[in-house]
């Protein structure tokens, strides 16, 4: 039996000891009363300071060993805590590399759209023009077709030319309708997109998120190490706002829905990332976006 193993087999005796005389200078008391009671401890001995030399013995013993266990654990604690504190930096060093890499592709995907060109709108008019070019053309006089001789097809010919191409003209047309329809195919009845080819969610360069049928989950990257006391978070029945207080804020806008403020809740995650759980007032409809005209990228 090793040493530690013998000085333990009395712990839970001297555990219950202690329990019952309700504190140290008790325990101690009862203990040098047994030996005063039961044994000749104090008075078997020739001189009287050999009782007080063993019980300083043996207590001389225990403190040093008290303290250099103290000792270790102090040093064994601050290891640990150095090693958690390297730990912490280099996990603040590649979150903010991470936050600086998402703002950096949301500033390029601004620029990019910045760089598309725009859209405009054609009266129905020059829709017809382009889509028949053929019936805006002059005809040409009857000296210009003598003039032309061979060169030229005759009138039969370019009929028939012209009609293949409306013809051509009507099945690419047709055809594109085709592609149209089969796209709408993946919509909801309201025009949603199908919840589950977005993977009941979706991507903007903002946040992401995901649903079910009652509930909405909106995750947004802050700069690491922001603290609660510094976010502001509003939502309303039909708007959200988050953000850092006394800056613009990383959302704000219209939500798709309306939903129960009451009942939704936020918490901030790791000091990087704000969770926003959203309680849907119509807990039967799939939201194809949070905020509405928010663009989203597939996730």
């Amino acid at each position: 039996m090793s040493s530690v193993e013998g000085e333990e087999r009395f712990d839970s005796f001297f555990m219950k000891v202690a329990e019952e005389a309700r504190g140290i200078d008790n325990l101690m008391d009862y203990f040098f009363s047994f030996l005063e009671r039961k044994t000749d401890f104090f008075t078997g001995v020739q001189d009287s300071k050999m009782a007080e030399q063993t019980v300083m013995k043996a207590f001389h013993k225990h403190q040093k060993r008290a303290i250099k266990r103290r000792e270790d654990e102090k040093r064994r604690h601050a290891a640990e805590d150095e090693e958690r504190r390297k730990k912490l930096a280099a996990q603040r060093e590649k979150d903010k590399a991470e936050y600086e890499k998402l703002q950096a592709e949301r500033r390029k995907q601004q620029e990019d759209l910045s760089k598309r060109p725009k859209i405009e709108e054609i009266t129905e008019e020059e829709d017809h023009q382009q889509d028949h070019p053929m019936k805006d053309r002059q005809p040409t006089t009857n000296g210009a077709h003598a003039a032309a001789g061979k060169d030229q097809p005759s009138s039969s010919s370019s009929a028939s030319q012209a009609a293949n191409g409306t013809t051509e003209d009507k099945e690419i047309k047709d055809k594109a309708e085709e592609v149209v329809i089969g796209e709408d195919d993946d919509e909801a009845d309201d025009g949603a997109p199908n919840p589950a080819k977005y993977g009941n969610g979706g991507k903007t360069d903002r946040y992401t998120w995901t649903q079910t049928l009652g509930t909405v989950e909106v995750l947004i990257p802050v700069p690491p190490g922001t603290k609660s006391s510094q976010l502001s978070v509003v939502m309303t029945a039909d708007r959200l706002k988050v953000g850092l207080k006394g800056q613009t804020p990383i959302v704000d806008g219209k939500l798709h829905q309306k939903i129960k403020p009451d009942d939704c809740m936020w918490t901030l995650v790791d000091n990087k990332l704000v969770q926003i759980n959203i309680d849907k007032y119509d807990a039967m409809r799939w939201w194809s976006c949070v905020l509405v005209r928010e663009q989203m990228r597939d996730s």
